[in-house]
């Protein structure tokens, strides 16, 4: 155990031990190329990290994390209105999250042996002779007392260098020293709900020399082939398993054998120990090694042929000697071990069986030894002197590069935020909903999925927690008047959601876009659009006619769409243009963008959540074309909607808002309408504001505009081209598993786990780019019924909307 912590410094047995962590990285998205850049840096790391005849230890521990105390700390962060529906929302996560046993994300952490000053300087003795850097510690007579207080300044300095060449090899953070604690503490309290640090202890230490024996709280029972961990009244069972062999060949990307170990559905934890034989040392191993084999092989060939496993054993020595002669790697004195923990005897033997099966399945071998766990268990602690029997493997830094991959994971999600549901390996995915400006990025989400996939139940869902953890300002443009009835439902946010209906007999021009845009050159631009969705365009005569008139149109005063219709039927060139608009004026839908606008306030309030629905809307069939003049009408309405949206992110008040485009492929299909949207994105990232997309297929979404937003959700697909484009906005590799998922459709019910599913499974990309599974998840009984938008529910949950005119 340390005798003294500083910072990220431990010192054992009178020598210095750095703690740092790894940034994790998510591996599974990456390229093959892209992983094989990896492998390199990773061997890169094996290589250099350590000087020779020192020592590293390398950990993939599970993370710590008091969900109770940060859910509470997550509903104590809401506006305080909202507060007790928070606390509300995050108790039933807290629920789910301990009632289904959630696995937890892993820390990668490692250990670094620092060397003493004074015998660096004599590392020519080492570098140039061979002879291993303990023995000239020996003849220093180095390790007594009276060195070590000589060190400790010495040794400080030492650390900021070396971490400088540890973020050289891999982006690492150092620990503090609690986190130095706890990692101590951690594997003493498996399986148990850790206490925290002692207020006495966090002010007493790390001043001075203090008696470090409450690092091993607890006792430990050695039953010969685990261990039973007692707290208190509360036991746990652990067991070791060690690797006795490694495969004579590893694939990358493949065989990254610790990254595999995260993807188990229980909790398993790795290490890997290893010590630095400089390369001329090592190259002294390898020519032994040859030796016995060719000796092995003359004694055999006295008396009968050399079979052929002895034959390629010299191969395989032979060409490990000419690599070491061109590469000059050190080798790496190893031990790798693995931990795993259970709630009874019989629920180890299944989880130690299962890591001895998938080393086999890779290729490698490993063991549970009998009578050796206590000294595993000590072992698995940092120390220049492994106490326990084991394996020793003599690697070369490729083959542990390949084999533990540093950093790499599978964490999906932000650090911080909301639970919103699980990832494939059964771990609580966060979002940040308003985490984008914050970072300089974009808040924009594009959510898409087919039929029945949860998309509008997901999005409904992301939008509550919004409103309520973060108090967002929220404009909802519904077109299928599903959320009719949230007024007064909605938990928390009863008195602050307002749905208004914009009826053109009442609401004339209220979408004129000449009225809701600063910029008059780009509302003539926007009028085009609209007008051309109505008259689906054959002819180029009548494309002039209409931007001749929006020219016009642009020029005046006050321009308005009223404007520009009297100005189309008063060229010398129009013989049917104005007629058609004229009836399309002449519908409720056509007076919302050609009536006249009285002036008044826009109806848009300064708080709380807007849903906009559309009286007399119908929209085409979904991935189906305008096909009458009311569809052309509803989609044209549907376009200034999202200028609507564009006025409520660049002019709106307060903090953190949110406009919400559902059934959006109604106007991302035209080039207008994708150019709006690029606008509303890229206007979002200085406003504090985002632009969520809800639309059916992949295709809707331009390229740009996937490029640029936060995160992206994909759902579910209907054939093979959108599933490609899902994949390729993801950022994920295809592969045939990759496929199936993204077109099999899942039904309501109760997964493995025995959550009852209640929204959308899919894939996300979140903003840091990284991909994977996600099952979406609403605890919330209220909620899910609220959000249901099953045509039964949908059709008696409506209500006559209030607000509006």
């Amino acid at each position: 155990m340390p005798t003294r912590i500083e910072g990220n410094l431990a010192w054992i047995d009178q020598r210095p031990w750095a703690f740092y962590k790894l940034v994790p990285y998510s591996y599974e998205p990456l390229s093959e190329a892209e992983k094989e850049a990896q492998f390199a840096q990773s061997e890169r790391f094996f290589r250099h990290i350590q000087e020779a005849d020192y020592h590293v230890y390398m950990w993939q521990v599970r993370r710590r994390f008091d969900w109770e105390r940060y859910l509470s700390d997550l509903a104590e962060s809401a506006q305080a209105p909202f507060r007790a529906a928070a606390d509300e929302v995050t108790g039933y996560w807290a629920e789910t999250i301990y009632g289904s046993h959630a696995l937890p994300d892993y820390d990668t952490i490692i250990a670094l042996e620092l060397p003493f000053q004074i015998v660096r300087k004599y590392r020519f003795l080492t570098q140039t002779f061979g002879i291993p850097t303990r023995w000239v510690e020996q003849m220093m007579g180095l390790g007594g007392k009276s060195i070590f207080r000589e060190e400790r300044e010495g040794a400080q300095i030492r650390e900021r260098n070396l971490l400088n060449r540890v973020n050289n090899l891999l982006p690492a953070v150092p620990l503090d020293a609690v986190e130095v604690a706890d990692f101590y503490r951690h594997h003493f309290w498996r399986g148990f709900n850790m206490k925290g640090l002692p207020e006495k202890l966090r002010r007493l230490w790390p001043k001075g020399e203090q008696d470090h024996t409450w690092l091993s709280e607890g006792l430990v029972i050695d039953r010969l082939r685990h261990l039973e961990l007692v707290q208190g009244e509360e036991k746990q069972y652990v067991a070791f398993v060690t690797m006795a062999s490694v495969p004579d060949e590893l694939t990358i990307p493949g065989q990254e054998l610790f990254y595999r170990m995260l993807t188990q559905r229980f909790p398993v934890e790795s290490m890997v120990r290893w010590k630095h034989i400089a390369p001329k040392q090592a190259m002294r191993i390898v020519k032994k090694k040859k030796l016995d084999v060719k000796d092995a092989a003359g004694h055999v060939a006295e008396v009968d042929d050399v079979p052929l496993s002895v034959l390629e054993k010299q191969e395989v020595a032979t060409a490990l000697e000419l690599h070491m002669q061109h590469t000059r790697p050190p080798l790496l004195d190893s031990r790798v071990a693995f931990c795993v923990e259970a709630e009874s005897e019989e629920e180890l033997q299944d989880y130690t069986e299962t890591i001895i099966d998938l080393l086999d399945d890779f290729g490698f071998v490993g063991a549970r030894p009998t009578g050796e766990q206590v000294q595993l268990f000590e072992s698995w602690l940092p120390s220049s002197k492994w106490t326990g029997y084991g394996y020793k493997l003599q690697l070369l830094p490729q083959v542990a590069g390949a084999m533990t991959m540093p950093g790499a994971s599978s964490i999906l999600g932000d650090p911080n935020g909301i639970p919103v549901g699980f990832s494939g390996r059964g771990g609580v995915v966060k979002l940040d909903l308003a985490r984008g400006p914050q970072m300089n990025k974009s808040a924009s989400v594009v959510l898409t999925g087919t039929l029945g996939s949860g998309k509008s139940f997901t999005l409904n869902t992301l939008l509550y927690y919004a409103a309520l953890i973060w108090g967002a300002r929220i404009f909802i443009v519904d077109p299928k008047s599903e959320r009719s009835h949230w007024p007064g439902v909605l938990p928390g946010l009863e008195n602050q959601i307002r749905t208004i209906v914009l009826d053109g007999r009442r609401n004339p021009g209220a979408l004129d876009p000449f009225r809701l845009m600063e910029d008059k050159a780009s509302a003539a631009e926007v009028s085009v659009s609209i007008l051309s969705q109505l008259l689906q365009m054959q002819h180029r005569e009548e494309e002039l006619i209409l931007l001749e008139a929006a020219k016009q149109t642009r020029e005046l005063k006050n321009p308005s769409m009223a404007d520009l219709l009297r100005i189309v039927q008063a060229l010398p060139d129009d013989k049917s243009v104005g007629k058609w608009l004229q009836q399309v004026a002449d519908l409720p839908l056509g007076q919302l963008i050609f009536g006249t606008w009285n002036n008044e306030q826009s109806p848009l309030p300064d708080s709380g959540m807007v849903i906009l629905q559309l009286a007399n809307l119908t929209l085409p069939q979904d991935g189906k074309k305008a096909e009458n003049l009311r569809e052309r009408a509803s989609v044209a309405v549907m376009t200034a909607t999202a200028i609507l949206a564009e006025s409520f992110i660049l002019h709106g008040k307060g903090g953190f808002r949110l406009a919400a485009l559902d059934e959006a492929w109604t106007w991302l299909r035209s080039a207008e309408g994708k150019a709006l949207a690029d606008r509303l994105e890229r206007a979002g990232r200085s406003s504090n504001a985002g632009i969520w997309i809800s639309t059916q297929n992949p295709s809707d979404v331009s390229p740009d505009l996937l490029n640029n937003v936060s995160s992206y959700i994909c759902l579910g697909t209907n054939n093979d081209k959108e599933t490609e484009l899902a994949i390729s906005a993801l950022g994920l590799q295809p592969t045939d598993d990759l496929k199936k998922s993204l077109q099999v459709r899942v039904s309501m019910g109760q997964d493995e786990d025995g959550r009852e599913r209640t929204s959308g499974r899919g894939f996300l990309r979140d903003l840091d780019g990284r991909a994977g599974f996600l099952e979406f998840y609403t605890p919330h009984p209220v909620l899910r019924k609220v959000f249901n938008t099953t045509p039964e529910a949908v059709e008696a949950s409506k209500v006559k909307a209030v607000g509006g005119k």
